[in-house]
């Protein structure tokens, strides 16, 4: 019998390699990805100028010259597309010249890992059932640490679950972190798996620090849009259901009731950052709403985990007006992304969305301290690998989501810090930033001391 379930479930995972290959759209078809790459400011205006509110699908958009602006164009639209770069005197490159047939290839190198179903893994990307399993099978083997729960439903019916971590009935607050909001951006869901692998199964190495939270993560908030990611079109972003005009999904990052339907959000349900009907139109972001409410007198910080860029984000991300606590907002952020430098060399900007990134109203992190008043929220976007940036190569997931997990470590101990004075840093710092760089920081304060 064990023989047959185990046979059943590696049966399983061969059928999801070959599903991602037979059963992609044609959609993409003809689809180019280019990087484009600006050298003046008055070049990366005009870019945003052209790009904006047309039916182009903009993957990253530098506010500086010395990054690559990543944009996808249909076949219609890219002979005039490349005579207005021309004219503007542009560089650009056609990174992937066929979509279609470069996630051809992306799954059929993916789909020839061997794995164990139930088992947890960050050297491939693992599907709504898999990441279910893993989660059903840590719970079963640590039920003193950690259980499920099951949040609510997804609009096409799947589970959203959470795995509720606590190591002490009398913890400090609790710590909320979700990933997969937006369906392409598969490492924010592996950062979060990442997370609860090391605080369940590997719980020996984790800093005495942060056993005095409880932890709620879900690791994937939009299954529907993460599933046909994975089997239709890797490049949707949004939840999966019906709209008017004929097309499905709204952005869930711009459907949450703070602020709703303000500055980079669209009203247009065909559009990537339509921002649905009504505020909450959307079960999976309701579900987030809800949660939060329930734990504003507990929760002391909320992470919205994403891909890419390679930035720490606090509020306000509607607009472009200071919240009362930027200052330590700011503060914070810079601490993550110091962390994650001096553990790594990776590069993370620290800021609110308008000022490094673009405005987004309607989204978790603004709900989180606007409505929900929940004293520090962040969202991470992890940094990006491949041409496409959302899906990093298999060699390279592990990699980018440590980076997300020191960076998240730092700053829940520098928001304890700000909110509660005193902590032990040398405890706290030992897991953040290692030992050794703890010491480093202490003799470099000291010797600036003498030098005052």
């Amino acid at each position: 019998m064990l023989w047959t379930v185990k046979f059943s479930l590696g049966l399983a995972i061969v059928i999801f390699a070959i599903e991602s290959i037979s059963s992609l759209s044609a959609e993409l078809n003809g689809y180019k990805l280019y990087d484009i790459h600006p050298k003046t400011m008055e070049q990366i205006d005009y870019l945003r100028n052209i790009t904006s509110g047309r039916s182009y699908d903009v993957l990253f958009a530098p506010k500086t010259s010395n990054e690559t602006f990543k944009i996808v164009i249909g076949p219609d639209q890219q002979e005039r597309f490349q005579q207005e770069l021309q004219r503007k005197s542009i560089d650009f490159k056609i990174s992937i010249s066929n979509l279609t047939e470069y996630f051809q290839r992306f799954f059929a190198e993916i789909g020839d890992e061997k794995h164990q179903f139930g088992e947890v893994s960050f050297d491939r990307y693992l599907r709504y059932d898999e990441i279910n399993a893993y989660l059903h099978r840590v719970v079963e083997k640590f039920p003193y640490l950690a259980r499920i729960e099951t949040m609510g439903k997804s609009y096409e019916g799947r589970n959203i679950n959470a795995v509720h971590v606590s190591y002490s009935i009398s913890a400090l607050s609790v710590i909320v972190i979700i990933g997969g909001v937006h369906a392409r951006e598969w490492a924010s869901p592996a950062c979060a798996l990442y997370i609860i692998h090391h605080l369940i199964e590997e719980s020996s190495e984790v800093d005495g620090f942060l056993m005095r939270f409880d932890w709620i993560i879900l690791p994937l908030t939009n299954p529907d849009g993460y599933e046909y990611a994975h089997t239709k079109q890797p490049m949707w972003r949004m939840s999966r259901s019906r709209q008017n005009g004929g097309c499905y999904g709204v952005d869930l990052n711009r459907n949450f009731n703070f602020k709703w339907g303000r500055s980079g959000s669209s009203h247009h349900p065909c559009e990537n950052t339509y921002r649905g009907e009504t505020p909450f139109s959307e079960n999976e972001s309701k579900i987030i709403g809800t949660l939060l409410m329930s734990l504003k007198e507990n929760c002391s910080f909320f992470v919205d985990i994403h891909s890419f860029g390679s930035f720490i984000l606090f509020p306000w991300a509607y607009t472009n007006k200071h919240i009362s606590r930027y200052k330590l907002l700011k503060q914070i952020g810079v601490t993550g992304a110091s962390a994650i430098f001096h553990a790594t060399g990776a590069q993370f900007e620290a800021g609110i969305p308008p000022d490094v990134l673009y405005a987004a109203s309607g989204g978790s992190i603004d709900y989180a301290m606007g409505k929900a008043k929940i004293p520090c929220a962040i969202t991470i976007e992890l940094r990006g690998a491949g041409p496409t940036g959302f899906h990093p190569p298999p060699g390279e997931i592990e990699d980018i989501i440590h980076e997300g997990w020191i960076g998240i470590k730092a700053m829940i101990a520098k928001n304890h810090l700000v909110l509660n004075g005193v902590i032990n840093l040398g405890r706290v710092f030992g897991s953040v930033l290692q030992r050794k760089l703890f010491f480093v920081w202490i003799v470099r304060s000291l010797i600036l001391q003498v030098l005052d």
